[in-house]
């Protein structure tokens, strides 16, 4: 299997609660994505990790703060799709939320389908860029609850 281009993705911060809520989840858009392949953990109750495809990602991409974790991430990020862009224009929140701790310790948002790179409004904070990725794998952990070492270790 081609593990090269494989991302940890992660669920986080407030997108943890919405996902939670299947009244939310269903309101959120979803980049879609071919199953590869599943299996589930050791202790794990169902299956919980996916290798998925993603013939095309458009993604807001920052760095995190190694002392905070995602917190500056996920802040430049969510300014971003709240209107501090070139366009000042208000962005709808995505799944999934994209977390790379081993390139840079990176954090993306999906854009909506509608985007195209050329039509993506630019952002304004330098730290923050817009990329698009094509055929991509990744291996996806699902797990409840909040972002945390203990959690990560489990899953």
């Amino acid at each position: 299997m081609v593990w090269k281009n494989i991302f940890v993705a992660l669920i986080v911060s407030t997108f943890f609660l919405a996902s939670g809520c299947s009244l939310v989840r269903h309101t959120i858009e979803h980049a879609p994505y071919s199953v590869i392949e599943t299996k589930n953990a050791e202790e794990a109750e169902s299956e919980n990790i996916e290798v998925r495809e993603y013939q095309r990602l458009l993604l807001v991409t920052a760095p995190m703060n190694p002392g905070s974790r995602e917190d500056g991430a996920f802040r430049k990020l969510f300014a971003y799709i709240s209107g501090e862009n070139s366009e000042e224009k208000e962005i709808s929140m995505t799944a999934p939320v994209f977390m790379d701790p081993a390139k840079t310790e990176q954090m993306s948002f999906v854009l909506p389908e509608s985007f195209e790179l050329s039509t993506a409004p630019s952002p304004r904070d330098a730290a923050v860029e817009v990329q698009e990725l094509r055929n991509m794998k990744m291996a996806v952990i699902r797990f409840s609850g909040t972002l945390s070492e203990e959690n990560i270790s489990d899953n």
